[in-house]
């Protein structure tokens, strides 16, 4: 039976997923003239899918260095994941480079006649700069994470054990560790070893990569696999089929489901009903720091829950009916309660709520074609019982 629940919910969910994923957004550029770098940045902004429907809601904010190289993959996995209720939406703000090595590297110690070493610089910028301008700009969390590849993932890495503060999570993809002889590696293990509590996340992979930077990272793996500190959650991934340029794309899609692993109300929990949906993200808003309120699609699944699998329209009814009023601009929410409505024989009312979902998908070809379809299916259906009643067709 739960398999058979399961399976409709699927169903349902790909279809507004795949339906939300055609409203397609530009990222918005930009430009901040940086007084610290002392030079004009290029940025690309990714607003969420949802933010001008939400006037209210604030979001959390990832950095993306190497920004217009990895925006369209980081962007796309997250507006799928999230669309799908696995993970929060999120603004994206991707960074473009002027000078990788000299910005992205922490400081030499061995090899001083090298460049680089400019990353508590750019460290500076971002703290002290650009951070309060996007801050100032857009409706944000107080959440922020830093995604960064190759010398992106060092920077990551760096901030994390210089600026725990900075970032509450941070994402480094083939971090070159082996900088500068591994002092990275060095000074991380010794920040770990001197801090006994740091509630910080930090997901780190490699692929085939071989000699030193394979040696630099199982280094830094395995001392923070060791070093057990409280509140701190550590992940790594091995992808031995993926090069160093490859392993943000796959990277992107396990950081964000292994930082937000608990995000979604469990399956096997629907039947508590809605107050333990509330707890639920109650908790997870303790834990992340910001609220997080209930979302669409575990109103949604739970609403179908109750009407495939314990074939209860009413309770199902009350259900959908909480989501149309957290919801209101969602035409998938009025579309789910006509569902409910009809299977408890309201077919008029039934009607009505596939008016207002109409109302609101005008613009989108596709879902319309959708939400018209079981309007059109629901008018033949009153059409077809007013020929069976007269008492009702002479009203």
């Amino acid at each position: 039976m739960i398999k058979r629940f399961i399976f409709a919910i699927l169903v349902l969910g790909l279809l507004v997923v795949n339906n939300a994923i055609a409203d397609v957004r530009l990222p918005i550029p930009d430009k901040f003239q940086s007084q610290i770098l002392n030079e004009k940045r290029a940025l690309l902004i990714q607003l969420p899918s949802g933010y001008n429907k939400k006037p209210k809601r604030k979001y959390p904010v990832m950095y993306l260095l190497d920004g217009p190289s990895n925006l369209s993959h980081t962007s796309g996995t997250l507006d799928f994941l999230s669309l799908s209720g696995e993970v929060p939406e999120m603004i994206i703000v991707g960074i473009a480079n002027t000078n990788r090595t000299r910005d992205l590297t922490p400081p030499l110690k061995n090899n001083k006649e090298r460049e680089g070493g400019g990353a508590d610089k750019f460290l500076d910028f971002l703290e002290k700069e650009l951070i309060p301008y996007i801050d100032g700009l857009y409706r944000t969390e107080d959440y922020k994470i830093i995604t960064g590849h190759a010398s992106g993932g060092l920077l990551a890495i760096h901030s994390l054990h210089t600026r725990p503060h900075l970032f509450q999570a941070h994402f480094a993809f083939s971090p070159t560790l082996s900088w500068d002889d591994k002092s990275p590696v060095i000074d991380a293990i010794d920040f770990f070893a001197k801090t006994p509590s740091l509630k910080n996340f930090l997901y780190m992979n490699i692929g085939n990569e071989k000699g030193d930077p394979r040696t630099a990272f199982d280094e830094l793996s395995e001392a923070l696999n060791s070093k057990k500190t409280n509140g701190f959650i550590f992940r790594r991934d091995y992808f031995e089929n993926e090069t160093n340029m490859t392993t943000p794309v796959i990277g992107q899609f396990y950081a964000y489901r292994e930082l937000f692993a608990n995000w979604t109300f469990p399956t096997d929990k629907m039947i508590l009903g809605i107050k333990a949906a509330e707890e639920h993200y109650i908790k997870l808003s303790e834990y992340f720091g910001f609220h997080i309120p209930i979302s669409e699609n575990t109103l949604n699944a739970m609403g179908y829950y109750h009407l495939v699998e314990k074939k209860d329209a009413k309770a199902a009814i009350k259900i959908f009916t909480r989501n149309v009023k957290e919801f209101p601009k969602s035409a998938n929410t009025y579309d789910s309660l006509a569902d409910a409505y009809e299977a408890d024989g309201q077919i008029e009312e039934a009607l009505k709520q596939m008016d207002l979902a109409v109302a609101i998908v005008k613009k989108d070809i596709s879902l319309f074609r959708v939400i018209s379809e079981h309007r059109e299916r629901l008018i033949k259906k009153i059409g077809s019982e007013s020929d069976l009643s007269p008492q009702r067709a002479n009203k």
